[in-house]
């Protein structure tokens, strides 16, 4: 059922509107007042147990309760509209947790939004800078803080682990075979039962793309390297390799799992990927006691197909020492 209560005033070029909304998913009330002569305009959202899970159909989300803050609001047109926007979530449940007192503050204007966005709980704490370009909207620049965070309690691994870091991202993130840009993790500190500490200085990881999907992606760790260099379709990869694996090995095709990689279109791919282990050990320790270390680990993948018609590849590996 929906239910619609409320006004709307009409004066001239001024709107006013104050609707309250209730429906089988929640509460929801509107408040704004738009001047359309000077294009100018202020307004409220409020969300009250809105069940948003429901809504999207994703089990995974729950209720949320919240208020949106619209302040000296100007423009209506995307690429000149500016304004102050501030946001309260006062809980919304995730994967059985609740997450409350979340605040998203943030300026609006030159056809861009910098933002502010912050919590602070016992189960988790952070809070992280953004900027987000409307004429780029897949670009992704953000800077934050884990204060602290229990995942277990966050109902994300049933292990009792404990994570802080600081986050630095500038990065064209869409499509995925357009990466461009570098993600850092910083001062990354993992505990384990209370017992067990694991500090990680910086993991890099640096992406160019350009052309006809070549690429040079590089992750860098305290742990470990991988370096994939070449050209690849990443999203198109899985299902040209099965393409010419039916064609070539038809008996094979029947032993591999059900995913649906059948693909329209057979790219050119020709790449070389490495992956250097240095040493797991005070890691290996965090994820199993009984896993001593892996040390001076190497893998080497080349991989080249043109068409459907010409395809091979070759793998390398030496592990010098696995201690289990």
């Amino acid at each position: 059922y929906v239910n619609l209560t409320g006004n709307i005033n009409l004066r001239g070029k001024r709107v006013n509107v104050d609707t309250r909304i209730n429906t089988e998913l929640g509460k929801v009330h509107v408040l704004a007042a738009i001047d359309m002569l000077n294009k100018k305009y202020d307004g409220s959202l409020k969300l009250d147990n809105f069940d948003l899970g429901r809504f999207i159909q994703n089990p995974n989300i729950g209720k949320l309760s919240m208020a949106i803050q619209l302040e000296e609001g100007t423009e209506f047109d995307l690429e000149e509209l500016s304004g102050h926007l501030q946001t309260t979530v006062d809980s919304i449940y995730f994967n059985g947790f609740k997450y409350s007192n979340i605040s998203l503050n943030g300026f609006f204007g030159n056809n861009g939004f910098l933002g502010h966005i912050a919590m602070n709980q016992p189960e988790i704490a952070f809070d992280l800078d953004t900027k987000i370009d409307f004429t780029r909207i897949t670009d992704i620049v953000a800077y934050g803080h884990i204060h602290h965070s229990n995942l277990r309690a966050l109902n994300l691994t049933q292990q009792n682990i404990k994570l802080s870091s600081q986050l630095d991202i500038e990065m064209t993130a869409f499509p995925i075979d357009s990466l461009n840009g570098y993600a850092r993790i910083n001062d990354l500190e993992l505990i384990r039962d209370d017992t067990v500490f694991y500090n990680m200085d910086v993991i890099t990881f640096d992406a160019r793309s350009w052309g006809d999907n070549f690429k040079d992606w590089r992750l860098i760790s305290d742990i470990l390297s991988v370096d994939i260099d070449g050209q690849f379709n990443i999203e198109n990869i899985l299902g040209t390799t099965y393409e010419i694996i039916a064609s070539r090995h038809p008996r094979v095709v029947r032993y591999l799992p059900e995913w649906e990689l059948k693909t329209d279109s057979i790219y050119n791919n020709d790449f070389t990927m490495i992956i250097d282990v240095n040493d797991t050990e005070e890691f290996a320790n965090l994820i199993n006691p009984e896993l001593d270390t892996i040390r001076n680990l190497n893998l080497s993948l080349t991989y080249r197909n043109r068409g459907a018609d010409y395809f091979e590849y070759y793998f390398q590996a030496s592990a010098p020492k696995i201690q289990f």
